[in-house]
């Protein structure tokens, strides 16, 4: 990234994204990133009274917290007379911001208190705002280690984006394309606050990629998502990870006891800590699936059609693990003990993996 963004003094339009008490660590005030996004660490605009009017002062007072910042502007594609108007350029601006921060999510879990996002612009110097949202929380899977936001995190979210960018251009409908469904349906798994919900929609976004055949949809979920869930020395243990976290899904699907198919092989005071386990375990696949197709040209091209993912799955076991270059590893997640989280659902020190104990 470059040099620490200065004050905006020019006339134009913006779309900003304040992410509130966020887990993060920036060096020297932010910076940007290749795509002209702007990353502050600060709210960017003086909060002036005019603010105050527009947002209420519940949100002005959580702005205050307000830690990291997406920026993006435009000064041209606009009038004069239409530099006041939310319009197709906002909205373009708007996306960007908001697409960025979708893909650092597919990184690993974030902390935060909010997310808002503005739209508008600024004239001589004097900012004003036009609309405001606040994003849907993203939810975690209670048993997470802390992640801190760092620049090289936001500079990998910057090539998912772009990637991802790359694919939207050459299907853009996210109704019709396999690619995009599956997508979402990882996103509704991460921002659900419950983890039957959240494992059932990281299931769907996996079967979403390997395109499985019908009556042969838990053979080949396990089969194909085990070429790239973890390496051959762990597969045994992989493998039993994926068929119970199919089973799960199952079993939520049907609205019973999402735990119940665990009973048979665990203790009843363990079955909740393995659940917990297999839904982290499965949102992690699921993140790092979707991020290696968006960074990955030529991962990426077996994901177009379902022809060329049927295609794809055809392919020798070798040029398969091939394609994806590396594993994802699922099986260096640990089961914790859930009744040590605390409130927001991370675990306790004890149990976070050897290099954050000192964090």
């Amino acid at each position: 990234m470059s040099s620490v963004p200065k004050p905006i003094s020019i006339d134009c339009k913006f779309s900003a994204l304040a992410i509130v008490n966020v887990r993060a660590k920036l060096e020297d005030g932010g910076a940007f990133l290749p795509d002209g996004t702007q990353i502050l660490t600060g709210f960017p605009f003086e909060l002036e009274a005019h603010w105050g009017k527009w947002l209420g002062s519940t949100v002005i007072e959580s702005l205050k917290d307000c830690n990291l910042v997406f920026l993006r502007t435009a000064t041209d594609g606009w009038t004069s007379e239409s530099l006041p108007v939310v319009d197709d350029v906002n909205a373009r601006l708007g996306e960007e911001v908001l697409g960025l921060f979708s893909v650092l999510r597919l990184i690993d879990t974030i902390e935060y208190d909010s997310a808002i996002k503005f739209d508008g612009y600024l004239k001589s110097g004097q900012s004003y705002c036009r609309t405001s949202s606040r994003l849907a929380h993203y939810g975690v899977t209670r048993g997470y280690s802390p992640w801190t936001i760092r620049e090289a995190d936001l500079l990998t979210a910057a090539n998912l984006y772009a990637g991802r960018k790359d694919l939207l251009k050459r299907f853009p409908d996210p109704q019709r394309w396999r690619i995009w469904r599956g997508y979402d349906a990882l996103n509704m798994g991460l921002e659900h606050p419950r983890p039957d919900n959240r494992l059932h929609s990281f299931i769907r976004a996996l079967e979403a990629l390997i395109l499985p055949d019908a009556g042969k949809t838990e053979k080949q979920f396990v089969s194909r998502c085990l070429m790239f869930a973890a390496p051959k020395a762990s597969e045994a243990t992989a493998r039993t990870a994926l068929q119970e976290a199919y089973r799960m899904r199952s079993d939520v699907e049907h609205l019973h006891e999402w735990d119940r198919s665990l009973a048979n092989a665990y203790p009843n005071v363990e079955c909740q800590d393995v659940a917990l386990l297999r839904t982290r375990q499965m949102e992690r696949l699921g993140c790092w699936a979707y991020s290696q197709i968006f960074t990955n040209g030529e991962l990426r091209k077996h994901f177009f059609r379902d022809a060329d993912v049927t295609a794809f799955w055809a392919l020798p076991e070798a040029n398969i693990q091939a394609a994806f270059g590396t594993t994802c590893d699922i099986t260096q997640l640990g089961k914790v003990s859930s009744d040590k989280c605390n409130g927001i659902g991370r675990a306790h020190p004890s149990e976070w993996p050897a290099h954050l104990r000192n964090w």
